[in-house]
């Protein structure tokens, strides 16, 4: 009887673990990309993609919603004085195997507004229940009545100059509709509020942070303080042997990594390629061990910005936080940092010139990957046009890319031409130059 008894419980541990690894596959990390570039209107578009119908359909509405509106908007500018910038970034963050919390961040600039839109939109989605959260799922009337005055409290301390007591006692009150945009983690509740929404429009999106442990919530399986940083080893950067005086070019990959990225990682180490991928930050810790993949097949990583905002109109400030967010997340996933810059949009000040010290590359051959539907079309930008020194600017966010990438590497390899990363030509450029 008890080998019954220990065998049901077996069985049963093992179904339990089966059906919890087969839900977390559900749940995927993906981003889908859209960058645009057109005279004096750029978009530099990233969300995530989790495989659940329900929040994906919810957030592209959301994110086409935000671009119908914006092309109709600003589509057409003027004259060449005018510009604007769409940027929609995203943070996204699992607790407990099932609980999906997504904040996807608006960001509008033009040179017709006084000053830039910012606007936030939150989704917490529950895999196991199948439904959206509102914060009346996590907490009772109760709990939110103590709550509030802590609210109040931490938004004083934080932003004594956009609002006074008063203003919080009145936009405040304990209901729950008043606090609509709301994440968590395994340790803290995040709280958000839009412009204009309880404080003036100049004091941007208020945010406000509780610790988990400060509340009694209704959901009980969130786990504290479980999350902890994800260690990776330190990986060597490869070499290979590159004659200096046969033909090379550098073929260079933005706005990754993504779900392209490893075919094209396939595709140059079958033709003894390598190439330089520019990254942003804010996709790196998704596709973490892609990234690590760029280095092992002796690739080059490169910094794309941390989120593709105009890089051109950015504060110094603004603009260093950008390089150095994408500097130290690629350093701590790969152990690799980045010497080579590639500024958004391929648009250069002297903002980005004096406050990096980091190589700024562009372009001379561009595939137009990101426009362009035909791989053939793609590959004909490059093919029989291509010389020696050249720097091809391609996207590894497009399934086209991959196809072009299988026309362009072995024709030109036919030719005679070596594949290396833009360190590796700038270097070979310079040996040349010692043997004049």
């Amino acid at each position: 009887m008890k080998k019954w008894v220990i065998l049901f419980i077996t069985l049963s541990l093992l179904i339990g673990i089966y059906f919890s690894i087969q839900r977390d596959q559900n749940i995927q990390k993906n981003v889908e990309t859209l960058i645009i570039h057109d005279k004096n209107m750029v978009i530099g578009i990233n969300y995530p993609k989790t495989g659940i119908s329900p929040l994906d359909t919810k957030i592209k509405n959301q994110v086409d919603q935000i671009y119908q509106d914006f092309i109709k908007e600003y589509g057409i500018t003027k004259n060449e004085n005018e510009s604007a910038e769409l940027n929609i970034d995203y943070h996204y963050n699992i607790v407990s195997v099932h609980y999906i919390n997504i904040v996807l961040e608006k960001f509008i600039s033009s040179s017709s507004l006084a000053h830039p839109i910012n606007e936030i939109y939150t989704y917490v989605y529950d895999s196991n229940d199948k439904r959206f959260l509102g914060l009346e799922d996590l907490i009772t009337q109760e709990e939110l009545e103590k709550l509030v005055p802590k609210i109040q409290k931490e938004l004083m301390d934080q932003y004594p100059e956009c609002f006074s007591v008063q203003q919080l006692n009145q936009k405040l009150s304990p209901i729950f509709k008043n606090f609509p945009l709301f994440t968590f983690t395994d340790e803290d509740l995040n709280l958000y509020f839009n412009p204009n929404e309880i404080a003036n429009g100049s004091c941007g999106i208020i945010d406000t942070t509780i610790p988990l442990d400060h509340i009694n919530l209704k959901i009980e399986d969130i786990e504290l303080g479980t999350n902890t940083t994800k260690e990776y080893t330190v990986l060597k950067e490869t070499s290979k042997v590159i004659d200096p005086h046969k033909k090379m070019i550098a073929i260079t990959f933005d706005d990754g990594p993504g779900r392209y990225t490893k075919d094209i990682l396939k595709t140059l180490t079958k033709y003894d390629a390598n190439a330089t991928f520019f990254v942003l930050g804010n996709k790196v810790e998704v596709y973490d061990e892609t990234a690590r993949e760029i280095v092992k097949q002796g690739s080059e990583i490169g910094n794309h910005s941390y989120n593709h905002k105009w890089l051109i109109k950015l504060k110094s400030d603004d603009f260093i936080d950008q390089v150095n967010q994408t500097q130290s997340i690629v350093k701590r996933i790969t152990g690799i940092t980045p010497k080579v810059l590639r500024p958004t949009y391929g648009s250069v000040n002297d903002t980005i010139r004096k406050n990096t010290n980091l190589d700024i590359v562009l372009w001379n051959v561009d595939t137009l990957d990101w426009k362009i539907k035909d791989p053939k079309q793609i590959a004909n930008r490059v093919i029989g046009k291509v010389e020696d020194g050249d720097i091809v600017l391609m996207h590894d966010t497009h399934k086209r890319t991959v196809e072009a990438l299988k026309i362009i590497l072995p024709e030109l390899k036919k030719e005679g031409f070596q594949f290396v990363t833009v360190s590796e030509l700038k270097e070979a450029q310079l040996l040349r130059k010692l043997d004049e």
